[in-house]
């Protein structure tokens, strides 16, 4: 099986197992990919980032269907078990052959730039860039698509005023900076579906 079909087996797995998440990842890659478009960097690492997004909560396959789908906040318990998720999309890749550093792009996509961010602590440049890229387009997703288990949708507003003020503590402020020249672009595609 080649790299590309195991990829692709394994979003399969993701849209069986999560619809929702598998529609974030596909967002996540199209707002990575539009970010892309603002940083000076050959083709081939841009494919990997953009690969990286696309399977950036791929690890959820191994969280429990409960967990998942769960309205309202989670214990401490459960928190740490959905944390693993970063933990396990690099195993689920382990065999890919292509994509050097993607599992690294993957595990670190929760680290926050002060460095209190999950699994290791990372800060600053640290954090590989495609990782801070992921981070910021996940967090934008996140905060504003209807999701079946959240009770709480952003406004667009609302969610760029909470990625600018958290610039410098969880978002990599040169990140932010490039996805506030790309964003009207994306409302533009949204109201155009």
């Amino acid at each position: 099986m080649s790299d590309q079909e195991k990829i692709s087996d394994l979003l399969t797995k993701l849209k069986e197992k999560d619809e929702d998440n598998y529609e974030h990842s596909l967002r996540v890659q199209r707002i990575v990919d539009k970010i892309l478009t603002q940083f000076d960097m050959d083709d081939a690492q841009k494919a990997i980032i953009s690969t990286a997004a696309v399977l950036h909560d791929i690890g959820n396959i191994k969280i429990s269907d409960d967990l998942l789908k769960k309205s309202g906040r989670l214990d401490m318990d459960e928190y740490e078990e959905v944390k693993q998720h970063v933990e396990y999309g690099p195993q689920l890749l382990k065999d890919l052959d292509c994509y050097s550093g993607i599992k690294d792009l993957i595990r670190h996509h929760h680290e926050n730039i002060n460095g209190f961010g999950y699994p290791d602590g990372l800060e600053g440049d640290e954090i590989p860039l495609g990782s801070r890229i992921i981070h910021v387009a996940e967090a934008y997703d996140s905060m504003t698509a209807k999701r079946s288990f959240k009770k709480i949708v952003f406004t667009t507003e609302m969610a760029l005023k909470d990625l600018k003020d958290y610039a410098g503590r969880m978002y990599d402020p040169k990140v932010i900076e490039k996805f506030l020249v790309i964003q009207p672009d994306l409302e533009s595609a949204e109201d155009s579906q």
